[in-house]
């Protein structure tokens, strides 16, 4: 029996681009590097802060550079700037009200945890109750088991009691990291055939398709 639905964020639940670049390009500006487009940022998203802004650097830059310096510099832009992502993505608040009344809505983020639960908290609000974990405390990034197991633990299901929703090839390897139903969403940051080639089966193209899909899988 499923009990819990474990989403993604970036990608699955919102359109973080817009503000991530925002957030990037002010820290490679404050630098004298040259600046990203969003195709660009989108491209280098999905294994958190760190690799972000280490696939924003020039490709011939030394790399005696501080690259921890840069993150936090990136991370107090975008604490700064996060709240500027206002809703979610078209159709999927009233997709999660109805999931809600059966099961509990999970949020695994490669976020940091202090930008992320502010983030949930405004996008969330009126909609459902949701539980969302990102990293902190030594946490790795996802797909690393260690952080998903800590959200298991604090839904209080067990890995055989959820399905995991993403939008990236790193939710899919999440799911299978805790062998979990995978549900692969288009309408993201990746397409189907990407994700396709790396190993999703099942599809959402639009956020009502979840509901029944999700029924499907709960018999």
């Amino acid at each position: 029996m499923i009990k819990a639905i474990i989403f993604d964020m970036d990608g699955t639940i919102c359109d973080t681009i817009p503000v991530i670049t925002r957030a990037v390009n002010a820290t490679l500006e404050a630098h004298g590097y040259p600046t990203r487009t969003q195709d660009e940022v989108r491209s280098f998203v999905g294994n958190g802060a760190l690799k972000i802004i280490d696939r924003s650097l020039p490709e011939n830059l030394g790399r005696d550079v501080s690259i921890l310096g840069l993150l936090a510099e990136y991370n107090k832009h975008y604490y700064e700037m996060s709240l500027d992502t206002k809703c979610m993505y078209a159709g999927l608040a009233d997709v999660l009200r109805e999931l809600s009344k059966k099961y509990k809505i999970g949020v695994l983020s490669n976020k940091d945890a202090f930008i992320l639960r502010p983030l949930c908290r405004q996008l969330f609000d009126g909609v459902c109750e949701f539980t969302a974990a990102g990293p902190e405390n030594g946490l790795p990034t996802k797909p690393a088991k260690e952080l998903t197991e800590s959200l298991l633990e604090r839904l209080v299901v067990t890995a055989d009691e959820v399905v995991v929703v993403g939008d990236s090839d790193v939710d899919v390897k999440v799911a299978n990291s805790i062998h979990a139903p995978h549900i692969g969403v288009t309408w993201g940051f990746r397409d189907e055939a990407f994700l396709r080639a790396n190993g999703a089966e099942t599809f959402a193209h639009v956020p009502g398709d979840l509901i029944g899909i999700i029924q499907g899988i709960d018999k």
